[in-house]
């Protein structure tokens, strides 16, 4: 095993893999680089790195100084990392005329926004809130060895639509909590890797769950788990949006789940499938049918029943009426019929058995 005496080490120390498979002329040797596997994930390592050194050695750079970066990309990133090394304080500013900044919609987390101008040292400034994360799309922290991570693929439910502002009230905090209390279980963190609206099979706010699967899931550090909760998007959104051509079939729906099973075995880890919640009095009039409910009843009849993921989380049967089983339980109803409040949360996450999560690489 090699020991790199730092992380700058390994900036551009990356793999190279012979790809000539894909050259139609036998005689010409493809090497593909994969900078994807630098520290900070981009290639843009490499040039953050670059003009730090120079500037300390051209005399420009010096200790005391503070690095601003006008960026809302991988560069920014970069810069962060390779700064923090070498013992320079950053600041990361977005320009005027940024064109497009990552978008986190529905956050269940107020966002300040201050008016025109620096106001990192203010102890107030003007503000105004938006309920959506932007700029910064996950954060990596120290971790011992065995520390694993469960993440969690899903919708709006995932999100935590229908919670309490700004009180971590999402079944995937409540899950959190529950797997820190427990010293089998301690070592287990939560990825929420929910997005409102996300779908199994078509892009609509986001790209579609197959899309993400690598990026969001298979790639975040200490990923060992995966729970799915999808699929209720993909039978209600269509209408919604009055696009037939992206109706689905249950087929359809069940390839997608094998193929999310498949590609996350690949990388050893465990699947576990989510059934779908209630959508009975769905807050658009006329979008739910007595057929698409019996297309969600097949859907989680074979996730209960197929045997093809790993271990099943039946959160329909917590959440639904017993009198009337394609709506959701009153008392766990946030208002919309579809989305449960912080009481319906907390009973999402007292049905995940914590068992699943026990006995890997614990000691």
């Amino acid at each position: 095993m090699t020991v790199y005496p730092s992380i700058l080490d390994l900036v551009g120390n990356t793999p190279i893999v012979d790809v000539s498979t894909l050259s139609p002329n036998p005689k010409v040797r493809i090497l593909a680089k994969l900078e994807g596997q630098n520290p900070g994930g981009s290639v843009k390592d490499r040039i953050a790195k670059s003009m730090i050194l120079e500037a300390e050695a051209d005399g420009s750079l010096t200790p005391g100084k503070t690095i601003i970066e006008p960026s809302s990309g991988n560069t920014g990133i970069g810069l962060a990392m390779i700064a923090k090394m070498r013992g320079y304080k950053i600041k990361i500013v977005l320009p005027e005329n940024v064109s497009m900044i990552t978008e986190h919609t529905e956050s269940v987390q107020t966002t300040y926004v201050s008016g025109t101008g620096d106001y990192t040292a203010a102890p107030t400034f003007p503000a105004t809130t938006l309920n959506a994360f932007y700029v910064v799309t996950g954060v990596e922290v120290t971790a011992p060895p065995q520390a694993r991570a469960v993440v969690t693929l899903g919708d709006s439910l995932t999100v935590g639509f229908g919670s309490t502002p700004d009180a971590n009230r999402r079944w995937t905090d409540l899950l959190a909590e529950r797997l820190q209390s427990g010293p089998g279980t301690k070592h287990v963190a939560v990825v929420n890797a929910g997005v409102v609206g996300n779908r199994l099979l078509h892009d609509f706010v986001g790209t579609s769950a197959l899309a993400r699967l690598d990026r969001d899931v298979l790639v975040q550090s200490g990923a060992q788990y995966m729970i799915v909760l999808e699929g209720n998007a993909d039978l209600l959104i269509p209408p919604l949006i009055n696009n037939p051509s992206e109706v689905v079939t249950i087929g359809q729906i069940l390839q997608a789940y094998r193929q999310l099973i498949d590609r996350g075995h690949a990388l050893g880890l465990s699947v576990y499938g989510a059934t779908l919640n209630p959508v009975e009095g769905y807050p658009f009039p006329g979008l739910w049918t007595a057929e698409l409910e019996q297309k969600r009843q097949d859907i989680n009849r074979w996730i209960r029943t197929s045997g093809a993921f790993d271990a099943v989380i039946d959160f329909d049967q917590v959440l639904r009426d017993p009198t009337n089983p394609a709506s959701l339980l009153s008392r766990y109803d946030s208002g919309d019929h579809v989305h449960p409040n912080d009481l319906g949360y907390q009973a999402m996450a007292d049905a995940v058995n914590l068992s699943l999560f026990r006995g890997v690489d614990q000691d």
